[in-house]
């Protein structure tokens, strides 16, 4: 799922799996990452319905990224706690 985030982007898995993937690493419901992506819930199920239904709504470019944005900072933020606490000893 991670990826750098100044890449050029292309999405070669599903957006359903994509964001089902991204709220597991961070341990986050899908409505607390609809949340965090500033998605109205509705617009992200939306996202999560099969592309074969009628009700699917293909997920934006930004949305991808941002979501890819939420993994970087959050993987940063992680290995920055394990120097600091390393620092600290």
């Amino acid at each position: 799922i991670f990826q750098n985030p100044s890449a050029p982007t292309q999405n070669p898995m599903k957006q359903q799996e994509f964001l089902r993937e991204v709220a597991a690493e961070l341990f986050l419901t899908q409505k607390e990452l609809a949340l965090r992506m500033g998605a109205p819930w509705r617009t992200f199920e939306k996202w999560l319905v099969p592309s074969e239904s009628s009700s699917s709504r293909e997920m934006p470019e930004i949305a991808w990224q941002l979501a890819r944005e939420i993994l970087a900072h959050e993987k940063l933020k992680l290995q920055h706690q394990k120097l600091k606490s390393l620092i600290n000893r």
